[in-house]
């Protein structure tokens, strides 16, 4: 029973047996593991469900195995290994074969045995859940120490040797519920007698330094599979023997509350409690199949002083005769192995904390001189070590400062404004750890008193200001000043000089007058009047054509205010454009282009004798004349009347010499006129015609 009960809380522990919500996940399945041996073949199984391996203790089990070969044939039947059913031996047997010193078997016997199973078919909530519990417990226990030993797993019916086997083979083997109809899932193994896998090496032991026990570990992540539980061996250092020191094997530690998968073997050595003595430790294995491996690599672990002294308290940190004195107290009479003190300083109350004292401090100091730093605020502690080195810390105090010394000028100021007035300033950061922020000013005349733009300081290394670029004054005037965490104000720096960029476009240059002859286009113009101007250009294009082509340009200090441009073609039309560009490179505005037409000077004859009739077949005014010499393009027919204007009334192809006129309104004089287009360009005078009245 005492066997029983410690294994029982090492289960509860370690986790092989879980919560009820665990098993109602589990599946109906018979999981088995084999071992090739050199003159047999052990198979290992084990129920997944605690309720089934109830019902097959009561049932048993069935082996069943088939040789694997390529050309098996189709419905080949697996061959019955085991005539009598295996089931778990009489409680009588039990007690018979295993003696006393076995500290497996009776537990497996009580949990398989047991008469506290209830019968009862009435049971509440709690019942149903201890009893639950229970059964679970049972089959944790069962199967687990079934796979410490060889004969606890054949007498509770979890295990089998078949000893009919040839070199060679492949065996695929079944096992099954002797009983026909349950539920549960035959659970099946393949077995090469080709393959010798080899055992993995055991791993090394880490180990946490507890002080009071040696707390170790080792993982278990690629092993799970192999070994079940492992043997803890520490060497005697008398002896130098190895002795196992734990009672039942470590088994991979287990939480149910836990996000990921641990796969580590925990274990602890209360017995190994004296500090800077050499314990050496190193593991076994235990296989499902009641084997015991070779040792793993041996693991030193040495338990070292972790407990730190006393704290001391700080008293204050404040400057005296130029120096920053950390003042503490403490209990010298509390520890034996005390070390010293170490003054530790950071600029953040979490730290990190750098040491200031090169050498520790003797037991009955209570002060410190530390040279002063620049920095916005400083914060002490006190350390104070053993000769273990463990240090307890006092409380952090921040020292007193009392600073007056301002920072240094600052140097490197620089800035460029942007089109849109947006003045971007930088410089370099001063050298000083307790520099605040800058202050920024400004003026428009180096000689005038500088104002200061920002209310607060600005802590940073750039400033964007923004100001109007519309003014008289060109040039705009910058200088800064550093503060400390004191506000102490360092000198000005050095003026720097900008100049707002230029984006005013100079007024537009004019076009006063022009000639235009066969041969050329005379133009006459206005310059602008704005004083930045650089330059100007006159451009041209052809109608019909966006093209547009340079034709003049001169700078300003050249004046001019006409041109003649000899390189235009008769019968064309042309439209200038000109501009001024000032020393920014803004052009003016466009005032209005010059449109000119480039006649051709060719003589043409005029028609002749155009006379005006009646023509009552026609109803209207039938106007003759004799063609001019020359091919004609067409006409132009243009009439007026003595009340009205000269307009053009229509037209007549250039090969003929007649037109009528059916828009006869009566009571009105006609007077008709014909022009002569040819396809020269050349156009011929207006011709009269004789009044018509109507």
């Amino acid at each position: 029973m005492k066997h029983f009960i410690l294994i029982v809380i090492f289960i509860a522990n370690y986790g092989w047996v879980r919560s009820q919500s665990d098993s109602a996940k589990m599946g109906h399945a018979i999981q088995v593991v084999a071992k090739n041996y050199t003159d047999s073949i052990v198979i290992r199984w084990a129920p997944e469900n605690f309720n089934d391996w109830i019902e097959l203790n009561r049932s048993g089990y069935n082996i069943y195995r088939l040789e694997i070969t390529e050309n098996m044939p189709r419905g080949m039947k697996p061959e019955l290994l085991n005539k009598d059913t295996i089931k778990p031996w009489p409680l009588e047997k039990w007690k018979s074969v295993f003696g006393m010193n076995n500290i497996y078997a009776p537990p497996v016997a009580q949990a398989i045995y047991g008469a506290s199973f209830s019968t009862k078919t009435d049971m509440n909530y709690n019942e149903l859940r201890n009893l639950s519990n229970e059964q679970q417990m049972r089959h944790g226990i069962a199967c687990m120490l079934a796979d410490y030993d060889a004969g606890v797993a054949n007498a509770a019916g979890l295990r089998f040797v078949d000893k009919k086997i040839q070199a060679g083979k492949t065996y695929l083997y079944l096992v099954t519920s002797r009983k026909a109809g349950l539920q549960i899932d035959t659970g099946y193994v393949s077995v090469d007698r080709k393959d010798n896998v080899p055992t993995p090496e055991l791993p090394e032991i880490s180990f946490v330094n507890q002080e009071q026990n040696v707390m170790m570990g080792w993982d278990n992540g690629l092993l799970r599979n192999t070994y079940c539980g492992y043997w803890v061996e520490r060497k005697n250092n008398q002896t130098s023997k190895w002795e196992i020191i734990n009672a039942l094997p470590v088994k991979e530690f287990y939480d149910e509350k836990a996000t990921r998968d641990l796969k580590y073997c925990i274990y602890s050595d209360t017995s190994a409690n004296k500090l800077y003595v050499k314990y050496s430790y190193r593991l076994k294995g235990i296989t499902p199949f009641g084997e015991v491996s070779e040792p793993g690599p041996e693991s030193v672990m040495i338990l070292r002083d972790k407990t730190p002294p006393p704290s001391p308290v700080i008293v204050e940190a404040k400057s005296k005769n130029h120096k920053m004195r950390i003042t503490w107290e403490y209990n010298e009479k509390m520890i034996s192995d005390f070390e010293g003190f170490h003054v530790e300083r950071s600029e953040s109350k979490e730290g990190p904390f750098e040491r200031v004292n090169k050498a520790p401090l003797h037991i009955s100091t209570r002060f410190f001189d530390d040279e002063p730093v620049e920095a916005e605020q400083v914060f002490y502690r006190i350390a104070a070590t053993d000769t273990a080195g463990n240090s307890s810390y006092s409380l952090n105090a921040l020292a007193i400062v009392i600073d007056s010394i301002p920072p240094s000028k600052p140097i490197g100021l620089r800035g460029k404004i942007d089109n849109n007035g947006r003045v971007y300033l930088s410089w370099p950061l001063g050298k000083e750890k307790d520099i605040y922020g800058y202050r920024i000013y400004t003026s428009n005349a180096p000689e005038h008193e500088f104002s200061g733009i920002t209310q607060k300081p600005v802590r940073d290394t750039f400033y964007v200001d923004t100001i109007a670029l519309k003014t008289l004054s060109r040039k705009i005037y910058y200088k800064i000043v550093a503060l400390d965490v004191n506000f102490n104000h360092s000198e000005y720096s050095d003026a720097i000089t900008l100049t707002r960029p230029d984006i005013v476009k100079p007024v537009s240059p004019l076009f006063k007058d022009y000639n235009v002859s066969d041969t050329a286009v005379f133009i006459t113009f206005m310059e602008s009047n704005s004083e930045d101007v650089a330059s100007h250009k006159i451009t041209r294009k052809e109608k019909g054509n966006d093209a547009e082509s340079k034709i003049l340009e001169w700078k300003s200090s050249d004046r001019k205010s006409s041109f003649s441009d000899k390189s235009v073609n008769a019968g064309k039309e042309y439209e200038y454009t000109i501009t001024a560009t000032d020393s920014a490179g803004n052009a003016s505005l466009n005032a209005g282009n010059l449109a000119v037409k480039v006649y051709r000077n060719v003589k043409v004859q005029n028609p002749e004798n155009v006379v005006a009739e009646w023509n009552e077949n026609k109803s209207g005014v039938l106007l003759n004349w004799t063609k001019p010499s020359g091919e004609v393009n067409y006409y132009i027919i243009y009439r007026t009347t003595d009340k009205g204007k000269l307009t053009t009334h229509g037209n007549s192809s250039g090969n003929e010499n007649s037109f009528t006129d059916t828009a006869i309104s009566s009571g009105n004089t006609f007077i008709y006129y014909v022009q002569a287009i040819f396809k020269s360009g050349g156009e011929s005078d207006l011709v009269s015609s004789n009044p018509i009245n109507k």
